[in-house]
C-alpha cells in the first residue's frame, strides 16, 4: 500500500505544475492580445491589435479628427462584433453608437483618433499623441496627393 503522504505529494505536484501552465498561458494571452501596432509604410497605415489587422490606405483618407469619447457617443464603441473586449481595452470591429462599424484599437482613456476613408473604413485609434500622429497623416497625404 501506498503510504497517505505519498498521495498527498503527488497531488500537490500535480496542481502545482497545473497551476504554473495557467498562469503562463494567461500571462501570454494577455501579452498577445494588449500588443497593438500602428504602422505608416508606402503610403498605407497597418493597424494590429491581437489578432486583429486593418489596412487603411492614406490618399483614402476622408476625415480624420481626434474625439473626446465621452462627449461624442456617436462614436463610442458599443456592441463587439468580431473583437475583444475587456476592461479599459477594446480591439478589433465594434458597431459604433450611430450603428456604423469601426475598426477599433483602444487602451483606456476617452481621447481618440477617428479616421474615415473613402474605402468605407472607419477607424477609431487610442494613441498617447493624437497630434503627432495627425501630423504625420497629414503629411503623408500631402505627399501621396
Amino acid at each position: 500500500a501506498v503510504p497517505g503522504w505519498v498521495t498527498v505529494l503527488a497531488l500537490a505536484v500535480a496542481i502545482g505544475f497545473l497551476l504554473s501552465i495557467t498562469v503562463a498561458f494567461s500571462a501570454l494571452l494577455v501579452f498577445v492580445l494588449t500588443r497593438n501596432e500602428i504602422t505608416l509604410r508606402n503610403g498605407t497605415l497597418h493597424l494590429k491589435g491581437g489578432g486583429f489587422h486593418e489596412r487603411v490606405e492614406v490618399d483614402a483618407i476622408s476625415d480624420i479628427r481626434t474625439v473626446d469619447l465621452t462627449a461624442t457617443p456617436a462614436l463610442t464603441p458599443g456592441k463587439c462584433e468580431n473583437g475583444v473586449r475587456l476592461p479599459g481595452f477594446r480591439v478589433g470591429w465594434f458597431r459604433l453608437g450611430d450603428g456604423s462599424r469601426a475598426f477599433v484599437l483602444l487602451a483606456g482613456g476617452r481621447q481618440a483618433v477617428y479616421i474615415q476613408s473613402r474605402q468605407g473604413i472607419a477607424v477609431l485609434l487610442g494613441v498617447r499623441d493624437s497630434m503627432a500622429l495627425l501630423a504625420t497623416l497629414s503629411s503623408a497625404r500631402t505627399h501621396c496627393a
